[in-house]
């Protein structure tokens, strides 16, 4: 079991080194982008009708707020979410000491801190991406109602710009969604730990992939919108 637990424990530290390594390949994309341009972590279930239409509504809203109101946003349902973790991880002390090996609860001790630390990491990250990639939408915007002014046909633009949006959206509801997500091995046996320790991780890679992809398609949005301004201004 002890085995385990250590494995599981180097897991999640290079989870944190590939969050940094990432970042290093994610801003030179942004950059190019820009010259061209318990867990409470649950598996998603699919959605339903009514949950469909929620989520565009949320979405909806999303592409209309501003940077200033979604940092907000984000930040009141952090706070919420260390509020929930803190709860989780006083009721984690209690329970963990069913398990008599001192360095086992160090280990777990430390597993539920370093998920913490990198999702936050991870969030803070992502925010940062999508803020970059609306600035630099908005930035391709005001050169295509220039073009749109001097009579240029904008709609190809158009089209490919609302996209862009919308894809921003939707990996922003799915930030929103990590940020409020906590990680703690809720459990009252050495024996249901050890089912969590393996499957917790499991499920934190699985969110982190998640919404890493939203962001990769959201950058890719962005990318295929200048793309298509480029080729209106080609072609005057």
């Amino acid at each position: 079991m002890f085995k385990i637990y250590l494995t599981v424990f180097a897991a999640v530290f290079t989870l944190g080194i590939s969050a940094a390594t990432l970042k290093a390949t994610d801003t030179a994309t942004t950059t190019t982008t820009e010259k061209t341009t318990t867990s409470e972590a649950t598996p998603k279930p699919s959605a339903s009708p009514t949950t469909t239409k929620t989520e565009e509504a949320i979405k909806e809203r999303l592409e209309t707020m501003s940077l200033e109101e979604k940092a907000k946003r984000l930040e009141e349902i952090r706070l919420e979410a260390k509020k929930r973790w803190e709860l989780k991880k006083a009721d984690f002390k209690e329970n963990v000491a069913v398990i008599k090996v001192e360095k086992r609860k160090l280990v777990l001790e430390k597993l539920v801190e370093k998920f913490n630390a990198v999702n936050n990491k991870w969030v803070d990250h992502w925010e940062g991406i999508l803020n970059k990639l609306s600035q630099i939408l908005d930035k391709v915007d005001a050169r295509a109602e220039k073009l749109t002014s001097e009579g240029i046909d904008t709609s190809t633009y158009k089209t490919a710009a609302a996209t862009a949006r919308a894809k921003i959206a939707e990996a922003v509801e799915a930030l929103e969604d990590q940020a409020a997500d906590t990680y703690v091995f809720d459990a009252d046996t050495e024996t249901e730990f050890g089912t969590q320790v393996k499957s917790i991780p499991t499920l934190f890679k699985a969110d982190v992939q998640a919404t890493h992809e939203l962001v990769k398609e959201a950058r890719e949005g962005v990318n295929d919108a200048f793309a298509a301004l480029k080729a209106l201004k080609s072609n005057e």
